[in-house]
């Protein structure tokens, strides 16, 4: 099988260290989140905290690496060229990658903005800077995912309308983390996912390791190492319970869902021990009338890493319509150059077919992507 209409569905674009400073507008761009130098390392400082978290229980990564940002002798950030569409776009003629799904790294932290009216106005910032600057070096190969937050459910919708509708893009990006209290799956968010439905879109979830927004695990360990081994995987086994069993794809049946950049090695075992719990205790969750593992085929997704041994033995368990791959270049877990050919020593004995969905068709028809 030949390189040919591969997607990665899930790599990264860097910001520019100014970009809420310069969308941001009126008043609240005094409070843009901000790019510091804080005991030597490069962090995000907003509303009086930095990211990710740089001390204490659940601290994150220990920096923002330098082939990313560059201080000057004034110490200010400059951009480095790493980080320009034009350069993701020669990672991408060099792996043989046709199309790729940008999501944010900044944006993993600034989505945590606890006043509303500037957690609202740094989407808007973000998607807005998205369409005008990042994507347009290449509308057809570089695919938007707009952001957004469940902070002010109102400002949720109107900003997936906004993304979808007015901007364009494929789908939206959430954090799967409880935000402002709730759960997934408390009917507050009700309204977010209806015009999702509507809209035809996926909402699809993508895990940061900062350490300010409640996490699992990260109570009891104060080292990248654990927490960013918790984090991705167990908030997505955590999200994708809220969206099953709790009952948000029952009352949302065209409800698309991707589970992103967490592996995709726990999905036989959860879904299977979710679908035992069904068949014994279905009196505690009566509105869920479908078998767990048939609501995940019905209605979801989730994205495998290149070098994940397990991926033949996920498809064989799930299906090989459900899952598609991600590179999460440039963050440091990726590989490059060799993503591509690492992915297909890892999908040996899976059929063309199988291998050509993971590579690209599964990513195509679940976006509504052209080709």
């Amino acid at each position: 099988m030949q390189n040919s209409h591969i997607v990665d569905c899930d790599g990264h674009l860097v910001e520019p260290p100014d970009l809420w400073e310069s969308y941001l507008d009126g008043g609240l761009r005094a409070k843009a989140p901000r790019l510091v130098i804080a005991n030597g390392d490069i962090r995000i400082a907003m509303e009086g905290r930095l990211y990710p978290q740089p001390e204490g229980n659940g601290k994150g990564f220990p920096g923002l690496p330098t082939a990313w940002y560059r201080p000057d002798d004034a110490g200010r950030l400059h951009a480095q060229e790493l980080i320009s569409p034009q350069s993701r776009l020669a990672a991408m003629d060099q792996e043989g990658i046709d199309i790729a799904v940008p999501f944010p790294t900044l944006g993993l932290y600034t989505i945590d903005a606890r006043n509303p009216d500037l957690n609202a106005a740094i989407c808007r910032a973000y998607n807005n800077w998205l369409y005008e600057e990042y994507l347009a070096a290449d509308r057809r190969r570089l695919i938007g995912v707009g952001m957004v937050t469940l902070l002010d459910v109102g400002a949720a919708v109107d900003e997936l309308r906004h993304a979808v509708t007015t901007l364009g893009f494929k789908g939206i990006y959430l954090r799967p983390n409880p935000v402002g209290g709730r759960a997934l799956h408390d009917p507050a968010h009700d309204r977010f996912w209806a015009e999702a439905e509507r809209l035809g879109v996926p909402v699809m979830f993508h895990e940061g390791t900062d350490g300010q927004l409640p996490t699992a695990g990260l109570d009891r360990f104060d080292n990248f190492f654990m927490t960013h081994m918790i984090s991705h995987p167990f908030e997505q086994m955590l999200a994708a319970l809220s969206m099953i069993a709790g009952g948000v794809v029952e009352r949302f049946p065209r409800l698309k869902i991707a589970f992103l950049e967490s592996g995709c090695g726990w999905l036989p075992f959860w879904l299977h021990r979710m679908h035992e719990h069904w068949e014994k205790r279905p009196d505690e969750v009566p509105w869920l009338k479908t078998d767990p593992i048939e609501c995940f085929r019905r209605q979801c997704m989730i994205s495998c890493d290149p070098d994940e041994a397990t991926i033949p033995a996920v498809v064989d368990f799930i299906g090989e319509d459900y899952v598609c791959w991600a590179s999460d270049y440039p963050h440091w877990d990726a590989i490059f150059p060799g993503a591509v050919e690492e992915l297909r020593r890892h999908m040996k004995g899976l059929s063309e077919t199988a291998q050509r969905k993971i590579f690209g068709d599964n990513a195509r028809r679940f976006m509504n992507l052209p080709g």
